[in-house]
């Protein structure tokens, strides 16, 4: 290990010094956003936020194409094996894939109607707009194209010390918070514009009133969400591959904890085990639809009712949901350290995901903070006082959980059989994973749905309409996104804690 720190320290070296101008660039860049969209006087705001913006992405395309041709010419120069193995890093892949298809079609659908005016000579708000309207989107089918190809060719790997390579992940990850960035400015601006007067203006507009973008304005709320969600699946397995170059979790020396667990349960595996098996995943699984079930049916409910005495009783069963779940996740840690505190070995390793989970999970613990506040200055209705109830469930719930993962994926289990008489914990992981599954399916689907709003009516009356829609459209993303993340991670620990069981 001696030999090891100069190395590493080095690398911490490099690391601050090439992060340094990147993180300059960022705060000028969103600087520059703040600016004009807040300045009344400037004439044309959005076109120098999307200038901005896009500018980055175009830098960071580029960025990608450059690293993925240098890898591919000397892979060992600037890539190293991991120790150990992500069971789930397939299932993000497979996600990443969709996702980031689904952003492609976004641009393509824009790209599509720019094409459309400029054949037909429409009419545009700048000359040229089109033009550069068409340059932009196929940057960003190029940028995503680009972390596609990279990411499912290289995703298993981390880079080895490199400035060229800090610099460029780092101008990746900017180009992908200035997307978000974006999305906060633009509903800002929205928020500021007389719409009564634009809507003459954009009839006017070749692109806005096209057939074209008549259909992608009706599908791009239920895919905006999933764009936010591409971006920080995105940085997620970028930063896996960044910052485990500065600790010994990249050096393959030593046989992965997962290969180990599973020849050990591969030894002691038997017919009746495996069936026995797949009834109690069944039987997980099936916990998870059953918890999830009376919150499921009363949400599809609600949105079709009007009535103060459904919406009631829609807060009464998710607050009772929420509790739910809240129990079964600290019954679930409870059993964790029960069963495996004697066969645990701590470690100081990295783990990949912790920059991006602690970030999501900050921006759902905001989200729920705002529904919080909400419920708590007309507490003395019933609907307000369970909305406020339900987000102080939520807030542990969301910390409680982060917590547990981050501890987890810390911790390396010792090659011995765990021998537990009743509750097994990968049984509570897979029902959580369950649950969070569901639960992000119908966040996914409440982020484009129009009558979703019936069911935040009191943060409606807080924060004005307006308002309301640019904290859901900005920050509701990310709390979709930390459902996804932290099902996948959930479906980790049940993995890892199922091979460490006989």
């Amino acid at each position: 290990m001696s030999s090891l720190e100069p190395i590493m320290n080095f690398s911490s070296f490099h690391f601050v010094n090439s992060t340094l101008a990147p993180t300059c660039v960022l705060f000028i860049c969103v600087i520059i956003m703040i600016v004009f969209s807040t300045t009344s006087p400037i004439v044309h705001p959005p076109t120098v936020v999307w200038g901005t913006q896009t500018s980055m992405t175009f830098l960071s395309a580029i960025v990608t194409f450059v690293i993925w041709f240098l890898v591919k010419r000397n892979a060992q120069k600037f890539l190293i094996e991991q120790r150990r193995n992500d069971v789930t890093l397939n299932i993000k892949l497979t996600f990443f894939w969709i996702f980031g298809l689904i952003n492609i079609f976004n641009s393509a659908m824009n790209m599509s109607a720019n094409v459309d005016c400029l054949l037909t000579n429409g009419r545009q708000p700048f000359p040229f707009s089109h033009v550069v309207s068409i340059f932009v989107h196929i940057t960003e089918i190029l940028f995503c194209i680009g972390q596609l190809g990279f990411l499912s060719l290289y995703g298993r790997f981390c880079f080895k010390p490199s400035p060229l390579i800090n610099y460029g992940v780092s101008l990746i990850i900017i180009a992908h918070l200035l997307r978000w960035f974006r999305t906060l400015f633009d509903s800002i601006l929205n928020c500021s514009v007389n719409w009564i007067t634009l809507n003459a203006t954009l009839q006017e507009d070749c692109f806005y009133s096209s057939d074209i973008f008549s259909i992608h304005d009706s599908l791009y709320p239920y895919i905006s969400s999933i764009i936010t969600e591409y971006s920080l699946l995105s940085a997620a397995l970028v930063v896996r591959m960044f910052v485990n170059v500065f600790s010994d979790n990249s050096v393959d020396q030593e046989e992965p904890q997962e290969t180990c667990l599973e020849r050990i349960s591969n030894e002691e595996s038997s017919s009746s085990e495996v069936i026995t098996r797949r009834t109690s995943t069944y039987l997980s699984l099936s916990s998870g639809v059953v918890i999830s079930l009376p919150m499921l049916v009363m949400y599809i409910y609600s949105l079709s009712s009007e009535s103060n005495s459904t919406h009631l009783t829609w807060q009464i069963i998710s607050t009772i949901y929420e509790f739910q779940v809240l129990s079964l996740l600290l019954f679930g840690k409870w059993e964790f350290k029960r069963q495996f505190s004697e066969t645990l070995n701590r470690e100081t390793t990295s783990c990949g995901y912790r920059v991006i989970l602690i970030f999501v999970t900050a921006g759902t613990v905001a989200y729920v903070t705002f529904g919080g506040i909400a419920g708590l200055m007309n507490a003395k209705d019933p609907y307000s006082f369970l909305l406020f109830v339900k987000k102080i469930i939520q807030t542990i719930f969301i910390i409680t959980q982060t917590l547990l993962i981050l501890g987890i994926k810390n911790t390396s289990f010792r090659s011995s059989p765990v021998q537990v008489k009743y509750f097994r914990v990968n049984r509570i992981f897979l029902c959580i994973f369950t649950v969070n599954t569901l639960r992000w399916l119908v966040d996914s689907v409440a982020m484009g749905h129009p009558t979703d709003n019936t069911l935040h009516v009191r943060q409606r009356q807080f924060y004005g309409h307006v308002y309301w829609i640019t904290i859901k459209n900005t920050i509701f993303p990310i709390n979709v996104f930390y459902r996804f993340l932290t099902a996948i991670e959930m479906y980790e620990l049940y993995r890892i804690t199922q091979l460490a069981s006989p």
